[in-house]
């Protein structure tokens, strides 16, 4: 590979199939563009289709310790491999950022607070669980001691990257999610196991149903015929899991302006019903 722009002593541009960043200890060190790369010096390297994203990650690596990258890029490698997830390539501009100023912060004696934390650990456990785990590598390799709260930006910045559409707002998201389970809560009088199946299901679902609402350009699920049919069966089989779901529906058509479809009234009412009937010690399921 043949350098065409050198961003430090740690990081290059190459041109292959677009550009792609190359980062590795000393592999830009006395390099000038035409050079070829010592390929045994390659750490990580990833593209970057947009130039905004580009040129705010070149002044980003300029500034962040070649040690935080490099613990932050295995990071984020281990979860996409342990996950089986592609995520969006932001993450390597945010969550490097994130991080940078995060060890920043703490050297200066401030904590941001995490609002979201209680939801996060909620919504999205295995996310904060990871996140944990590379506040945790942080804490022991920079002999520093980031809170829970970074734990919970971790696993925010984890979400966003494995949204489909990267306008979408995770705090939105989250807010909406956090709407709509208060609202279950308050209709049946109860309190979520969130450790059961039917629980996690129920919030698997409403992640992708808030995602389908919040972003139009999103593929909706179908208004088919026979949805139709199958939908009005439902009603006076959970009856009271209908209602529940009308009110959802009032909910996130008076926030979001939008049309909930048949087919989206059809799977909430069926995850609900699932999990009002675990919570009630009744395991026999009418679908």
């Amino acid at each position: 590979m043949i350098i065409q722009k050198v961003i430090n002593n740690n990081f290059v541009i190459v041109k292959e199939n677009g550009e792609k960043i190359v980062m590795g200890m000393g592999i830009g060190f006395k390099k000038r563009p035409g050079d070829a790369i010592e390929e045994s010096k390659i750490v990580k390297s990833f593209y970057l289709s947009k130039d905004e994203v580009g040129s705010h990650l070149y002044s980003i690596l300029n500034d962040v310790p070649f040690e935080v990258v490099e613990t932050v890029e295995k990071f984020i490698y281990l979860y996409s491999e342990k996950e089986k997830k592609t995520l969006n390539e932001t993450i390597h501009l945010s969550l490097i950022d994130h991080i940078h100023s995060a060890i920043l912060r703490y050297s200066q004696g401030q904590n941001i607070p995490n609002a979201f934390l209680f939801d996060v650990k909620r919504f999205y456990p295995e996310e904060y669980s990871c996140g944990k785990e590379l506040v945790c590598e942080l804490n022991r390799q920079f002999e520093i001691e980031l809170s829970d709260d970074e734990a919970g930006f971790v696993a925010l910045h984890l979400v966003t990257a494995c949204m489909k559409n990267e306008d979408s707002s995770v705090y939105k998201i989250t807010e909406t999610i956090k709407s709509i389970t208060n609202l279950v809560r308050r209709y049946y009088g109860v309190e979520f196991d969130t450790d059961s199946v039917s629980y996690h299901r129920f919030i698997t679902h409403l992640k992708y149903f808030v995602e389908r609402i919040c972003n139009p350009h999103l593929k909706k699920l179908s208004e088919e015929a026979n949805m139709s049919v199958l939908f009005k069966t439902v009603i006076p089989v959970y009856p009271d899991e209908y209602s529940c779901v009308q009110r959802i529906v009032k909910l996130i058509e008076t926030k979001y302006k939008t049309h909930v479809s048949e087919e989206e009234q059809f799977y909430l009412t069926v995850h609900l019903a699932r999990i009002i009937k675990e919570m009630e010690g009744n395991s026999d399921e009418k679908i």
